[in-house]
């Protein structure tokens, strides 16, 4: 059988790569329309402890002034 932590890894993994691939694909989609300011997507790493491999991801989109 596969432990746990070994399940709680892989998935915070996958979370991972799809949080990255949405802010790339984000970054894309600003980039390539005629707006003034891009949105800036800051993804932080989480930290890793001995123990624990999961941590808090979050991400902040800053809005775009005017239009």
């Amino acid at each position: 059988m596969v432990s746990e932590k070994v399940i709680i890894v892989l998935l915070s993994i996958a979370i991972l790569l799809s949080i990255v691939s949405l802010a790339v694909s984000l970054s894309a989609k600003v980039n390539t329309s005629a707006l003034d300011k891009p949105i800036n997507v800051k993804v932080p790493l989480p930290e890793r402890t001995s123990d624990d491999a999961v941590g808090v991801v979050g991400i902040t989109v800053e809005p775009i002034s005017g239009g």
